[in-house]
């Protein structure tokens, strides 16, 4: 299925981009799929060098105070998925569904900076349909983790 049918099929949803660690630039997938969907929506964070977990959520309440969560759809990247997780378990929520790519693994690798208000990792089954998306070569992520 091509972009344009599945819009035509889901057009009703809205969709929030969920980037990670350093935002995505210009040539990034989040930003072409942001200009490709017309209801798609970036939740920009206050400080994408120095992540704070609860800094993130509170942004990602923000942006979806107003909205019909049964059509939201969050995407999100590396820090970003994590970030989802955890704003799904701290307010006790359900979206439409999620789509998680290249979680980034902050137990098992060695960022460069502090990222320790993401921890604990959420490692259990979130309350509405998730994708993950995870590939076998991710420094960040290996495939065990990833499942």
């Amino acid at each position: 299925m091509n972009l344009q049918n599945y819009l035509n099929l889901y057009k009703d949803l809205r969709y929030f981009i969920v980037p990670g660690l350093g935002n995505s630039g210009k040539e990034h997938w989040q930003t072409y799929i942001e200009n490709k969907i017309p209801s798609a929506r970036r939740i920009v964070q206050d400080n994408w060098d120095a992540p704070a977990a609860n800094a993130w959520i509170k942004k990602i309440n923000e942006k979806l105070k107003n909205e019909d969560l049964s059509r939201v759809v969050l995407i999100g990247q590396s820090l970003g998925c994590l970030a989802i997780a955890k704003w799904a378990i701290a307010n006790h929520k359900t979206i439409k569904a999620a789509l998680l790519v290249a979680p980034a693994d902050i137990e098992k690798s060695s960022p460069i900076i502090d990222l320790n208000s993401f921890l604990p990792l959420p490692l259990h089954r979130l309350s509405f349909k998730t994708l993950v998306v995870a590939s076998t070569n991710d420094e960040w992520l290996s495939i065990k983790r990833a499942e």
